[in-house]
């Protein structure tokens, strides 16, 4: 069980990366608009 809770908090924080990473791009990508 003590894998699945790693995989749980390791998705969690890519998850938030990728949504940092998505916001960041969004916003590149209005600049350049």
């Amino acid at each position: 069980s003590r894998t699945r809770i790693q995989l749980k908090q390791t998705g969690g924080k890519l998850k938030k990366q990728s949504a940092k990473v998505i916001k960041t791009l969004a916003k590149k990508s209005g600049l350049k608009k």
